[in-house]
């Protein structure tokens, strides 16, 4: 089996696992005698209305002039979104979550950064002593050389961190 049949075998497995739901729904609301408008509105799914049509495709083609999709497919969603607060709600949730996701990355590349600059610092301490002692060694200043090597050997300790 190709990729592409595993893909559209998966897809298939898909749309009947939720038409099974929709029709389990379907008849759960009318079991608990769901208002009329509602149930005219969803309607009870059958397998024609589960069918691929190319007439969405090309509508004008020759012979696609009477074809008419499912009812599933003409629903009216944004009306639905419109009048359900639950998708403001929702769609405010995600922007606080994305707002929160970008202020953790941006504080991880800043971290990164402040740790970078601080190696950076250290290194160079590391190289203003290590000129320090080659200078106290040239002036033949020992205790000034002993000292130098004591601070580059912090900073390099630190820079090794």
């Amino acid at each position: 089996m190709t990729w592409a049949w595993g893909w559209i075998a998966s897809m298939d497995l898909t749309l009947n696992r939720h038409a099974s739901l929709y029709c389990q729904c379907h008849w759960q609301m009318a079991t608990l005698h769901t208002d009329a408008d509602i149930l005219i509105r969803y309607q009870e799914l059958h397998v024609s209305d589960l069918s691929v049509t190319t007439a969405i495709s090309d509508p004008n083609a020759r012979g696609h002039c009477d074809d008419r999709l499912a009812w599933l497919w003409t629903m009216d969603v944004p009306c639905d979104t419109d009048r359900n607060d639950w998708m403001s709600k929702c769609m405010f949730h995600w922007f606080q979550s994305k707002a929160l996701l970008n202020q953790w990355e941006e504080e991880v590349e800043l971290l990164q950064c402040e740790a970078d600059w601080t190696r950076n610092y250290f290194q160079h301490r590391v190289n203003f002593w290590k000129d320090q002692q080659d200078e106290a060694v040239w002036l033949k200043n020992t205790g000034m050389a002993c000292y130098a090597a004591w601070q580059c050997q912090i900073y390099h300790r630190l820079y090794l961190m």
